[in-house]
């Protein structure tokens, strides 16, 4: 697009202590890759994307919590989506997702594609 809104950030985050398994940080890892690659090629994202990795997840989400508490003031004047990717693997056939009810259509409407 040619507005960009670099100004405005979506956060990526996954937990690193999780016991859950689900691959967070094989994903996050191969995500961060390919979005670098493609700004090799002279992709410009619209918005800046805020990669977070969180520890103290099983005390009480203590990283999150802390992070949030430090960096309010730029998250509620600029943060437009928090793209969660803990447990991002489970089962074997569909997409499930949770989100808010409007992402809930994007990712209804992406699925009938």
């Amino acid at each position: 697009s040619d507005v960009h809104n670099r100004d405005r950030h979506v956060l990526v985050g996954s937990r690193h202590d999780s016991n859950q398994g689900g691959g967070t940080s094989a994903i996050m890892t191969q995500l961060i890759a390919a979005l670098t690659e493609q700004t090799k090629q002279g992709w410009v994202p619209d918005r800046t994307t805020v990669f977070c990795s969180w520890g103290g997840t099983a005390l009480g989400n203590i990283g999150s919590y802390e992070w949030g508490k430090d960096n309010s003031v730029v998250l509620q004047s600029s943060a437009v989506a928090y793209v969660s990717l803990n447990s991002p693997v489970q089962g074997t056939e569909t997409l499930q997702a949770t989100a808010s009810p409007t992402l809930l259509q994007l990712t209804s409407d992406i699925q009938r594609v």
